[in-house]
């Protein structure tokens, strides 16, 4: 399984509204976007109780204009990989074991969506230690019925529960996603997102224009 725990003798947790819950995680990014910085990403999603895709990223971001993606996906035995690097207007793409090319567009996409029909919803917020550094611990955890499921006419309520940790500095150093079942705990997918903010990471165009 993708989650590991962090370590326990936590400070009593107390109950946050909505938007108490977001205005941190919003305030981190704004932050985040004048710093040097490294984000990375891994998604399991299970079938059977068993990983059957992953699906990974690594974000490389020198301010003020070079961002580096890389993403890799694994999925019936086969995968792909692509990487991305962008200097200031100029875009260079990279597929698998081809040579690099200058691309006047974006060849890695993303994606995001909310959850639909939603019944319940709670926020929290507590004090924690993560790798013996205290952390401040917030979570969203939703119940919901998903009518995208093949089997919404017998499946129970379905949940998502959403984590982050902020450090001193008011800056996000991890995240965790995970989807799953209400009644059997079942996981459909998972995802952990750690951030390092650093001045040292280089970013380099991979051809000579």
């Amino acid at each position: 399984m993708l989650f590991v725990s962090a370590s326990a003798g936590l400070t009593q947790t107390k109950e946050i509204t909505r938007d108490e819950y977001y205005a941190p995680w919003r305030a981190a990014f704004l932050k985040a976007r004048g710093l040097s910085r490294r984000h990375v990403s891994k998604t399991e999603v299970y079938k059977d109780e068993k990983v059957s895709e992953t699906d990974e990223w690594l974000y490389e971001n020198v301010v003020p204009d070079r961002i580096r993606y890389v993403h890799v996906e694994t999925s019936g035995g086969k995968t792909r990989r692509t990487e991305e690097i962008d200097i200031a207007q100029s875009k260079y793409c990279k597929r698998d074991d081809n040579a690099w090319e200058q691309v006047k567009s974006p060849c890695i996409g993303g994606g995001a969506g909310g959850v639909p029909n939603t019944l319940s919803a709670t926020y929290s917020v507590e004090n924690i230690k993560l790798d013996n550094q205290d952390r401040k611990l917030y979570r969203q955890y939703i119940t919901y019925k998903n009518t995208f499921s093949k089997n919404k006419e017998n499946e129970g309520l379905s949940y998502y529960e959403t984590k982050y940790w902020l450090n001193k500095e008011g800056l996000i150093v991890r995240e965790e996603y995970e989807y799953g079942m209400v009644d059997t705990k079942k996981l459909d997918r998972a995802t952990i997102d750690t951030y390092e903010y650093e001045s040292n990471i280089k970013i380099e165009a991979p051809i000579k224009q």
